[in-house]
């Protein structure tokens, strides 16, 4: 039997960094190892959901709009979806290469729990531009296919490279014990740790299929023909913001919709709306095709870290999408909805 000795945590001794002094290139070489450690542990790109719909019908293949905000040291993404029947499968599509298709994990039994089927994305470059792309389930031909949970993830890295700009590594050396460090390695800390895309957090994601049978389908969207503003998300989903900045007790959120309407004399708004604070001011859908907004922001409450439990007054804030119809006598329709930090 090999057993495996997991790499450990390097923990900075402050007492050991006194102001004025050289500091010791072993505790320079922590500081930087635990800031690379830190960097490179990627993010969930889509926070594990289960779509709000019924089984899927035997014979036919539902494609889910999802939309990803990566992180740029990122090289590999872990794709998941639970699925309950015989006989299906799921594909995820653009960006980078595509992996074939899986096979379904059947339920054995009263009680048991599904598998997740994953599948890995390998990237052909490193990019922390947005992507808009689908995620394909394909239903056997006899039997209906329950979608109990879809997510998607980045794998950590074990190596950062310092010298690719937009990684942000810090570098570990070579330094001279007991000696000064360079201001410039000084200032690379600083850089990276005032970064604040690298921790960008994604709130919640939600998708039902806009495509069966090879053709846009409004069967599973969210849908509304009233002036008044009704609710995306069946709940708000708890969150709060990252705390940036001394004093700061909100920050900014955001998030864009999958949204169509059924015709040209039809118009909808859609806005961002936190719960415990004003709603952001809305946009306007107007395009009569399926596709992504613009972006919806508003502020949300952030972390207190003074408290024990992280929160303000003991309430956590959260978001919420809403949609209303402003003009004509059709539909306004959502098959996606994600909210996270800009």
């Amino acid at each position: 039997m090999t057993i495996r000795v997991p790499v450990s945590r390097g923990q900075i001794v402050e007492s050991s960094l006194l102001n004025g002094l050289p500091v010791s290139a072993t505790d320079w070489r922590t500081i930087a190892r635990l800031q690379n450690w830190l960097r490179s542990r990627g993010r969930q790109l889509v926070p594990t959901f289960r779509p709000d719909h019924s089984a899927l019908p035997a014979g036919d293949t539902y494609t889910y709009a999802v939309l990803l905000r990566p992180s740029f040291p990122n090289f590999v993404r872990l794709w998941s979806a639970t699925l309950r029947g015989t006989g299906g499968s799921f594909t995820e599509f653009g960006g980078g290469s595509v992996s074939g298709t899986s096979p379904l994990f059947t339920e054995v039994g009263p009680g048991t729990a599904p598998a997740p089927t994953q599948k890995r994305q390998e990237l052909g470059a490193q990019s922390n531009a947005e992507v808009q792309t689908t995620l394909d389930v394909t239903t056997g031909a006899t039997f209906p296919i329950e979608v109990d949970a879809l997510s998607v993830w980045e794998l950590p890295r074990a190596v950062l490279t310092p010298a690719i700009a937009n990684e942000l590594a810090a570098v570990e050396g070579p330094f001279t014990s007991e000696q000064p460090i360079s201001r410039a390695a000084f200032d690379d800390i600083w850089d990276i740790a005032n970064q604040s895309s690298p921790g960008n957090r994604v709130f919640a994601h939600w998708a039902v299929p806009y495509i069966t049978s090879g053709g846009t389908t409004t069967q599973f969207a969210a849908s509304t023909t009233s002036g008044t503003y009704a609710d995306v998300f069946h709940a708000d989903i708890p969150a709060l913001a990252r705390k940036l900045d001394f004093g700061a007790t909100q920050q900014t959120a955001a998030a864009k919709v999958f949204a169509w309407v059924s015709d040209g004399a039809t118009q909808g708004e859609v806005r961002l709306a936190p719960t415990l604070g004003s709603a952001g001011t809305a946009i306007t859908i107007t395009n009569t095709s399926p596709a992504w907004s613009t972006e919806l922001t508003a502020s949300l409450d952030c972390e207190d870290l003074g408290t024990a439990d992280g929160l303000q007054g003991g309430t956590f804030d959260g978001v919420q999408v809403e949609f209303r119809r402003t003009a004509g006598a059709g539909t306004l329709f959502v098959a996606s909805a994600v909210a996270y930090e800009p």
